[in-house]
């Protein structure tokens, strides 16, 4: 779970997903030297299977490139696996960089 407290907020970049004025997703991520950590990705339920989460992860991995990071890192809720599973899969596949994740 992520850490949500003032000081906790303080440490990570926030990339907020709207459709016309309304939230629809938001990663949080962490840099820690040559990895970059995704913390947080959540996306409004109704808005599940649109591509929202694809474009939010695909946006962290920019991040995570354009800040020299050489790993994406991140750790899935069970019912995120598929999810993580087609990020990874598309991840690997695209770049030459090392991606991973826990399940």
């Amino acid at each position: 779970m992520g850490d949500f407290s003032p000081a906790g907020l303080r440490q990570k970049d926030v990339v907020v997903a709207s459709v016309g004025t309304n939230a629809v997703g938001w990663i949080g991520v962490i840099r820690q030297q040559e990895v970059l950590w995704l913390d947080d990705l959540w996306v409004e339920p109704s808005w599940t299977g649109k591509g929202i989460g694809r474009r939010l992860f695909q946006h962290a991995a920019s991040l995570g490139r354009q800040s020299g990071a050489t790993r994406l890192e991140w750790e899935a809720e069970p019912n995120a696996i598929g999810f993580s599973t087609r990020r990874w899969e598309a991840a690997t596949h695209a770049t030459g960089n090392s991606v991973s994740g826990v399940a």
